[in-house]
């Protein structure tokens, strides 16, 4: 080949070598572009060709990838162990929860500043999907739940790559809808055709999102292993599918199989992409099958060696001098092979002798080498080592931690694949053949609003930590400081908040009719002094300080009390108190209480506390015991955790102290 060289302005020379790379030689000396792109006795055996698009890299590859895929699952302990991790890590055992966060109205409740829900329209909704996830009501075949047909389409994800979920209505259930299950191997890996089928979507077709279907100006669509694709913007408009599984045992022969063409709208074809324009899913195996593979097949050879060596096997001998040649019988053992006994001495006839084989395996350099080859498999499969191999032998604890903590954001991520890809695909369906068949009774006019994507939430399952009760106090920190929500760690671990409050109120009132002390501590209703023991009783203090006129008191502490005791005697007394948040709790009206708390809500502990301590000279109003004005104030002291005596003015005696007719005159002339 002919060097090519060129000069730029800056005086640099660059030249293309033998190997069809570019170098460059500032001042005279080369300098190499890409090491890896050097063609060289080092990199001979380096073939790669990625000039090929990804769906040329899987035609014909496809099938014999998800072949292994499966051999691997039925034969190595290792793919099987993966294959469970992804079920019970991102299905686990129960599933994806449903919570409708359905809204009532879209202003704000004016006291509480909080959305209103639609708590009746959740409730049924929640009830509905629930009662579709029943064993007779999702899938066709009416075999499997609904967490155990997710942990089974996870299952087929990870070994095959993909697979397609039919959405079949008119199914012979109470719903008239449901699922079907169809492993990948129906799409036809073979029927290609980028001629082009003729377009044939009508004017009124709509995308499984309900926008308008896009006018193809191409007119003909083509079709890459059995997905047709729209003629211009590639996306799937419909899937071929053969008649009959080519791998089953009665149709796997036929030599023209039948194929069915099923238009998007029915089906749901989950994969992950793993390159732009990718059609069909690839193993999630594929970069450690082989090393799987030769690493089974290492193990076993291992396996049979160390059999054999722990069998002690020994090669009789015949050898005699010549001097003894004449008295030497070669058929003395008649070709028979020799049994010892533990703790027996054979006698072997003249000329024999027995020799030891030790094959010395498996070698020391075993393990090593094996636990190498498993973490190179555990990096290519996305999960940390110990739980692959299920070995945590040498692994510390912030190890295993920083590992967990990369494995999970991968699981969690599969939640969220499965949740946008599935559970969100399946959810209007289910919802509109149960308006249509009077499972549920809500009007049809809100149906948009039922499936909008901020009301429907599904929720995986969580991931604690070795020590709960470390992640339950750093939740309630999180609440206190007002960075997080009861709802929000109720959702992570798996749970729907209001139904856990619903459930501790139906127990509080069980336990109040069997006359059992209540023993479940109101966190809203909590201000005890951090310094007081817990195990000690808490004591209700109240300071009296006398009385006090109703002159000597603030303007605005008269014109408040002037608005419950209008004919009440300006020179009249008062009783002045200073009254701890608990005892005065005790004397709150509860309703008035609760909607304080209410208000109060969305402050943290320090901003309430400090409103309170800003405002030192504001009263609590008291009238025959009980709390007539300073709820609010209450609340907010309550939540800000303040554990010193709060101002209290008892107004009882005004009652006794009312203005007589004749000082009414001397004041309002």
């Amino acid at each position: 080949m002919k060097l090519v060289r060129a000069t730029s302005r800056t005086g640099v020379t660059h030249t293309r070598q033998p190997d069809n790379t570019w170098t460059k030689s500032p001042g005279g000396r080369a300098v190499k572009l890409f090491d890896a792109a050097m063609q060289n006795r080092l990199t001979s055996d380096w073939m790669a060709n990625s000039r090929l698009s990804a769906d040329a890299e899987l035609q014909g590859k496809l099938p014999i990838l998800r072949s292994r895929s499966r051999d691997l699952e039925q034969n190595d302990p290792h793919a099987e162990g993966y294959l469970k991790l992804r079920e019970n890590n991102v299905v686990g055992h129960d599933g994806f929860i449903l919570q409708m966060k359905v809204k009532l109205t879209e202003d704000l409740d004016p006291e509480t500043g909080a959305v209103t829900y639609d708590t009746a329209a959740n409730t049924a909704i929640e009830r509905v999907w629930r009662r579709f996830c029943r064993k007779e009501n999702f899938l066709v075949t009416r075999t499997q739940q609904a967490t155990e047909a997710c942990k089974l389409i996870e299952r087929t994800i990870g070994r095959d790559g993909d697979l397609l979920i039919r959405k079949v209505k008119g199914a012979p259930n109470e719903f008239g809808f449901a699922l079907q299950l169809l492993e990948s191997d129906y799409l036809d890996d073979q029927y290609i055709d980028f001629r082009g089928v003729a377009c044939n979507c009508p004017a009124e077709r709509r995308l499984p999102d309900g926008s308008r279907f896009p006018y193809c100006q191409r007119g003909m669509h083509e079709v890459r292993m059995g997905v047709e694709l729209h003629g211009d913007w590639k996306f799937p408009v419909a899937y071929w599918l053969l008649a009959n599984h080519p791998g089953d045992y009665f149709f796997g022969n036929n030599i023209s199989p039948r194929r069915t063409r099923v238009p998007v709208e029915e089906m749901i074809h989950p994969f992950v992409f793993k390159r732009i324009e990718q059609t069909r899913g690839i193993p999630a195996m594929v970069a450690s099958m082989l090393r799987l593979q030769m690493l089974g097949g290492y193990d076993e050879a291992g396996l049979v060696a160390a059999r054999a060596g722990a069998q002690k096997m020994g090669v009789i001998t015949k050898e005699v001098p010549e001097e003894l040649a004449a008295d030497f019988d070669p058929d003395a053992l008649g070709g028979r092979t020799i049994d010892g006994s533990p703790g027996e001495f054979l006698e072997l006839p003249m000329g024999f002798d027995i020799k030891s084989i030790d094959w010395h395996n498996p070698t020391e350099a075993y393990e090593p080498f094996t636990k190498a080859q498993k973490r190179a498999a555990a990096v290519g499969m996305g999960v940390s080592y110990s739980s692959f191999a299920n070995d945590p032998s040498d692994a510390n604890f912030s190890a295993t931690r920083i590992g967990m903590l990369e494995e999970r954001e991968g699981y969690r991520g599969g939640q969220s694949f499965f949740i946008a890809q599935i559970l969100r695909e399946v959810f209007p369906d289910v919802l509109e053949s149960a308006m249509l068949r009077g499972l549920l009774d809500l009007p049809f006019s809100r149906f948009a609003e039922f499936t909008d994507e901020e009301a429907v939430c599904f929720f995986g399952r969580s991931f604690p930590w070795i020590d709960p009760v470390k992640d339950i106090q750093a939740a309630k920190e999180a609440i206190d400081l007002g960075v997080g929500t009861r709802t929000e760690f109720a959702a992570e671990a798996g749970k729907d908040f209001e139904e856990v409050t619903a459930t501790l109120g139906r127990e509080k009132t069980m336990r109040a009719a069997a006359g059992l002390a209540e023993d479940l501590a109101d966190p809203a209703a909590s201000a005890a002094d951090p310094t007081v023991d817990d195990d000690e009783p808490l004591a209700i203090k109240s300071a009296y300080l006398g009385e006090v006129p109703l002159t000597a008191l603030p303007d605005h502490v008269r014109a408040t009390i002037g608005e419950f005791c209008p004919d009440a005697d300006p020179t009249a007394n008062v009783l002045r108190y200073q009254m701890t948040v608990p005892e005065l709790i005790t004397k709150a009206d509860q309703h008035n209480l609760a909607t304080a708390r209410r208000r109060v809500a969305r402050r943290t502990i320090a901003g309430a506390a400090a409103e309170v301590l800003e405002r030192k000279g504001k009263q609590i109003l008291l009238l025959n015991d009980r709390i007539i004005d300073g709820h609010h104030h209450l609340a907010k002291a309550e939540k800000g955790k303040i554990t010193s005596s709060l101002p209290v003015l008892d107004l009882t005696p005004l009652r006794y102290q009312a203005l007589s007719d004749s000082k009414k005159k001397t004041l309002n002339p």
